[in-house]
């Protein structure tokens, strides 16, 4: 006997009762397998936690604030390479910058890295201040 009373299917038009989840078996999602390498397998195991992301963030605290997303200093929780690894990438300091979570979500935002996606997207314009600005298109270059 079920422990929890039956429910339609969450389909619209569907009349099955479902016990367990929201769709019967006909309407159920299925979801991709996860094919992702773990993080040990992409190269940020153990070592790369003790001999690259902590010496460097002891070294280098501060964010980098490279969007201009904050006025004040934060501190870095994140060590971001410049050139993502599976581009080529080194573990060299000269390619790591230090990122608060704010900073480093932006950063993934832009690029699509975290999304599985390589798009090659300027970091856009900046002001005096470092603060991201739109160019200005000349009416004859728009596109309508």
């Amino acid at each position: 006997m079920p422990t929890r009373s039956a429910r339609p299917c969450a389909e619209h038009g569907c009349n099955e009762l479902v016990y367990q989840g929201s769709r019967c078996d006909k309407h159920r999602l299925l979801r991709p397998p996860d094919t992702r390498p773990s993080a040990a397998e992409r190269g940020y195991g153990w070592d790369w936690k003790t001999k690259v992301r902590d010496p460097f963030l002891k070294e280098h605290p501060w964010c980098t604030n490279p969007f201009g997303l904050h006025g004040v200093r934060l501190p870095a929780v994140m060590v971001d390479h410049k050139v993502p690894k599976k581009q080529g990438g080194a573990d060299d300091w000269l390619n790591l910058q230090g990122l608060c979570k704010r900073c480093d979500n932006k950063k993934h935002y832009v690029d699509g890295s975290k999304a599985g996606g390589s798009k090659k997207v300027s970091m856009g314009a900046r002001d005096r201040r470092g603060r991201e600005t739109r160019e200005r298109v000349p009416d004859e270059i728009r596109i309508i």
